[in-house]
């Protein structure tokens, strides 16, 4: 039988041994815990927190699980909260364990769900705002982050068919973000023509091959723009995408395939072009050894004044300051395209660009050769001074996991191949979904990955 009372939130001791492993410092630093103050004190504390019956400190009861809500109750000097208590003989640890496995985040589905219900709910008395505005109602509401707002809004510009097959699992919600961010806006600003069909009709098009499985990649839209972006085979490309829009059982995995042959001659030809153009350079300089010691010797002056600590502690400032200045002209009426760094890709091309205005000698994705069977590629190689840098894109909180476990792998791999190189890893956290940053690289640089230097920006 479960036992709820009213008790004295300072009559609760917190177990020492709780296996989470968060401090008071941590916990109460973390952004989701002043939400959580927040949230108690405009509503109270209806979630019961779990004790035990056990003398600790000379208080009468020893906290089980709800840390969070205990700390936050006794910061707001609530007199009374609502437990549950366990028997005596119950074991704390493991149960809560139990309650910890059992707990789970809602889904991106259920997500879509719940911010649709709000809008419908709470905002469809102000049919006159803005997307914008909308944002910023939504973020009253659920204090969610407004990028992640923003891309639930973007699929609810499709038929409400394709909304609730989104809902269902049935269609990625991806395949319609990436959409509005990527492709339309490529249609609109490089092939006019083709967009002429119309936004709504393009998203029914879009709708209707991602129900069909026929549209199931996310990067297709990325693969079409950095395909054109070097300027190459547009008018294969218009023809391709032109058929790909008519023609409801074109893939687009054949659209790839059939771009990305003939880029793969163009991008041999331009390689063969710069190897030849870079042995000219050499020989025409007068002294090409003597010249090349100098800036061999810069480049050292430049690491030695710690320039790597400088692009961690410097650079996302400089990318959200350019995103910016971009929008805010495009709103002016400037005719420009879209510049935001949304993945991997775009941040080795952004880094790649400030690298190599420090360094001549920084080699973009060199390759590793393969170990037991698998093959690397670093993201940018400097041999003369025996530095790898590795770019990481932190989408959301639940890849941290996934990126320090390829961290680990590369840093195996780049340590047996290159044991006397040092190693910089840079971790690009733009919705800033990494809690107390600085500790995670303290971690990575003396626990997780000892041998290589960190950075989250």
């Amino acid at each position: 039988m479960v036992n709820t009372i009213k008790i004295n939130s300072f009559d609760i001791a917190f177990d020492k041994k709780n296996p989470r492993g968060e401090n008071s410092k941590q916990i109460e630093s973390d952004w989701n815990f002043k939400l959580l103050k927040d949230h108690i004190k405009e509503y109270g504390l209806h979630n019961p927190i779990i004790i035990k019956e056990e003398k600790t400190e000379g208080k009468n009861y020893t906290l089980i699980d709800g840390e969070r809500r205990l700390r936050a109750a006794q910061q707001l000097k609530l007199q009374e909260v609502l437990a549950i208590v366990k028997d005596k003989n119950e074991n704390k640890t493991k149960f809560a364990y139990q309650m910890h496995m059992l707990s789970k985040p809602w889904s991106e589905t259920a997500k879509v769900k719940s911010i649709r219900q709000i809008i419908f709910e709470e905002i469809k008395n102000y049919p006159d705002l803005s997307e914008k505005e909308i944002i910023e109602k939504v973020y009253e509401l659920t204090k969610m982050n407004k990028y992640k707002i923003r891309d639930i809004l973007y699929i609810f510009r499709y038929d409400e068919g394709f909304i609730k097959k989104v809902e269902e699992g049935k269609i990625k919600r991806s395949i319609f973000v990436e959409a509005e961010k990527k492709f339309l806006p490529f249609l609109e600003n490089h092939l006019p023509s083709l967009f002429l069909l119309g936004k709504d009709k393009i998203r029914k098009i879009i709708g209707e091959k991602a129900a069909n499985r026929v549209l199931v990649d996310t990067n297709f839209y990325r693969k079409l723009e950095n395909i054109f972006s070097e300027g190459k085979h547009t008018k294969k490309l218009k023809d391709e995408l032109s058929l790909f829009l008519r023609d409801m059982k074109k893939t687009e995995k054949s659209v790839l395939e059939n771009l990305e042959k003939e880029d793969k001659k163009l991008r041999e030809k331009t390689v063969t072009l710069v190897k030849n153009l870079s042995k000219k350079k050499d020989i025409s300089h007068p002294n090409p050894n003597g010249e090349r010691k100098k800036i061999i010797n810069f480049e050292k002056k430049l690491i030695e004044a710690r320039i790597f600590d400088k692009f961690g502690d410097n650079i996302k400032p400089a990318i959200t300051s350019f995103e910016n200045r971009r929008a805010n002209r495009k709103k002016k009426g400037e005719f420009l395209n879209d510049f935001k760094i949304l993945d991997e890709y775009d941040l080795q091309d952004i880094f790649y660009s400030i690298l190599r205005s420090f360094f001549v000698s920084v080699e973009y994705e060199d390759s590793i050769p393969k170990i037991l069977g698998k093959g690397r590629r670093t993201d940018f190689k400097m041999e003369n001074h025996e530095i790898i840098i590795e770019l990481k894109y932190l989408r959301k909180k639940s890849d941290w996991e996934k990126i320090i476990m390829e961290l680990k792998d590369d840093f195996q791999t780049y340590s047996h191949q290159y044991p006397s190189y040092k190693i910089y890893n840079y971790i690009y956290d733009p919705f800033e979904v990494i809690e107390n940053p600085k500790m995670r690289v303290f971690e990575l640089n003396n626990k997780w990955i000892k041998g290589t230097t960190n950075y989250i920006f």
